[in-house]
């Protein structure tokens, strides 16, 4: 009788079990579908060209996930100018080369030749060129040493150090001045804004309480990242 019992107690917790785990059984979540995209937009000096990184999660057998690309603005057609690890084109004043990250920072002609490694650090980003073509700003992660915006001669390949901030940096057309993003001067907690300085740190000036930024084509067009990995081309009135 006893063990009648102590069997049927089993059963009845088996069914209780059953029925409470059925009862809070949770679908699996809906997988994400990747899509190709198109980020970074750089337009050349002469407004002839978008350089921009590609992303393609299935790529050809020849082809791999991230490439550098080239758009041809009469045209509209897209060339490739590297397969690989190559972000956050630049152009030199010139336009005559590509400066992009990966990794470290490299410069490339915008016809894929001549693909030349600037820095030697591991972990810089976000390259921008002076208006003489002779300096090339980005940002570094690493240690309190090692991060902020830094500055690389060209001529002599020596690096120095801005300060902190956050890159991409711009360059005024003077070449005397930098603006890049910063913390709130009076939270430091908060977003970052945007500041001005002197390319030697002095006279820094916060001039946002915002969050809006924007690049300005040779044209004097305003041109923005688009939603869903498009490119948007907003013409000023």
């Amino acid at each position: 009788m006893r063990v009648t019992v102590i069997r049927l107690m089993i059963g009845l917790l088996t069914i209780i079990s059953i029925t409470f785990f059925a009862c809070n059984t949770v679908n699996p979540p809906t997988p994400i579908i990747e899509v190709p995209r198109d980020e970074a937009p750089a337009w050349s000096p002469d407004g002839k060209y978008i350089a921009y990184n590609h992303y393609n999660p299935e790529p050809d057998e020849d082809e791999s996930i991230y490439s550098l690309r080239l758009l041809d603005m009469e045209t509209l057609e897209s060339s490739l100018i590297l397969d690989g690890f190559a972000f956050n084109p630049n152009w030199s004043p010139d336009g005559q080369w590509l400066a992009f990250n990966g990794g470290d920072i490299f410069k490339i002609r915008p016809d894929g030749t001549d693909l030349q490694q600037i820095t030697n650090v591991g972990s810089a980003f976000f390259p921008s060129w002076s208006p003489d073509g002779k300096t090339i700003s980005y940002s570094r992660s690493g240690s309190q040493e090692e991060v902020g915006i830094w500055y690389i001669n060209l001529e002599d390949s020596i690096s120095t150090k801005f300060g902190f901030g956050s890159a991409p940096a711009d360059w005024a057309p003077s070449g005397q001045q930098i603006v890049y993003e910063f913390l709130n001067e009076e939270n430091s907690e908060g977003d970052n804004q945007i500041w001005t300085a002197d390319t030697s740190g002095a006279n820094k000036a916060q001039l946002t309480t915002n969050e809006f930024s924007a690049n300005r084509a040779p044209a004097g067009a305003l041109m923005e990242n688009g939603l869903s990995g498009q490119h948007w081309v907003i013409k000023e009135v």
